[in-house]
């Protein structure tokens, strides 16, 4: 749970509004959420932390309940969650 305090918590408040994110899951080591209707068409995120100290991204396309699609971006530093996740999407994750 500590581990998916911290993204959350490196994500932002304000990030997480902005993408929509609803349903988010803590577990052992990573934090998963819904995401809002965007652009790049994907229905779910989850960020894990790997042994390097960085993070994991999957994002999931999920249509009748099944996931349809899905694209990992491996070993990415915390101050690069916000451009991935607005690369992937088109939703902006900060006001600026």
């Amino acid at each position: 749970m500590n581990i998916a305090q911290t993204i959350a918590s490196q994500l932002g408040r304000k990030a997480l509004l902005m993408i929509g994110a609803k349903n988010l899951m803590a577990g052992q080591d990573y934090l998963q959420l819904k995401l809002g209707r965007n652009a790049g068409g994907w229905s779910a995120l989850k960020i894990a932390l790997n042994g390097l100290d960085l993070y994991d991204l999957t994002f999931y396309r999920i249509r009748k309940l099944k996931v349809t699609s899905e694209k990992t971006i491996d070993n990415i530093h915390c101050d690069q969650l916000h451009d991935i996740i607005e690369d992937e999407t088109g939703m902006r994750t900060d006001l600026l």
